[in-house]
């Protein structure tokens, strides 16, 4: 695995607001790392080395509620476990809503806001053309240099965490079938609103926990338009793990979700020895 990823600006030319990235942890989360006030949107490469490369890539989309991204345990950790098994890596760092500078006025915004879910769904509805275009340049830029990177065009999936699902199923719903991700993995995922399918679609995975504090009806719903589409779809519902325990160890049961994740991509021939 490269041991300096490369860091790629998924809009080179483009005129984005001044950066006014803030990285901060949080104690009440094992002090894992956070990133908000993103305006520039990144990919960071994790590239298995050769002779391991599947040739099967991941772009990994971390969460929180488009205001924040949990840039470890949904982002890093992710594409190094996924690298170590000779899955080429790529952590979209996505541009996200802003929140006040002091971290103490931004704890009482996000305090508000995670109180009042209808006023936090309409800013998701409103940012999503946002993150859909964040999304489908990476998924692009990924193809685009397939070849440099020996790397199988046809075999580009994506993964997503929360808000990070919602990026990628949104990617996945609002683009040519032509030009959408060739696997889905949908991490306790939300919001989904009116699902439109339209196919073919790409093969989907769902991991999630039923003591989610979000509910598993938007999962349960992901999954079930899947399956009445006629498209491949495998859903698994831990008993235990709240909402967002990624690469966390918070249950021993929910931390086989990456594992299992794994098995399927095997399963449906994206990766292969």
């Amino acid at each position: 695995m490269n041991e300096s990823p490369q860091v790629l600006h998924l809009w080179p030319e483009a005129d984005f607001p001044a950066a006014q990235e803030i990285e901060y942890t949080n104690p009440d989360v094992d002090n894992w790392r956070f990133l908000r006030n993103v305006t520039v949107p990144t990919l960071t490469a994790f590239l298995p080395e050769p002779a391991i490369s599947t040739g099967a890539a991941m772009i990994v989309c971390p969460g929180g509620a488009m205001h924040i991204l949990a840039i470890d345990y949904e982002g890093l950790d992710v594409a190094r476990w996924l690298c170590q098994r000779g899955i080429a890596a790529f952590v979209l760092k996505y541009r996200l809503l802003p929140t006040p500078i002091h971290h103490d006025e931004y704890q009482s915004y996000i305090d508000a806001l995670m109180a009042d879910l209808p006023r936090l769904a309409e800013l998701s509805r409103q940012h999503t053309p946002t993150l859909v275009a964040d999304g489908q340049r990476a998924l692009q830029m990924v193809r685009e240099r397939a070849a440099e990177w020996n790397l199988a065009p046809e075999r580009v999936g994506m993964v997503g965490f929360s808000a990070g699902a919602y990026l990628t199923v949104a990617t996945t719903l609002q683009a040519e079938a032509s030009n959408r991700p060739d696997f889905v993995a949908s991490i306790y995922g939300a919001m989904w609103g009116n699902l439109s399918l339209t196919g073919p679609l790409p093969p989907l995975f769902v991991a999630l926990a039923d003591d989610d504090w979000l509910g598993v009806d938007h999962s349960l719903h992901l999954y079930s338009a899947w399956h009445q589409a006629n498209s491949p779809a495998e859903l698994h519902l831990y008993a235990q793990g709240g909402h967002g325990f990624a690469m966390r160890k918070l249950n021993p049961a929910a931390e086989g979700w990456i594992d299992r994740m794994y098995e399927w991509m095997q399963v449906m021939g994206f990766v292969r020895a």
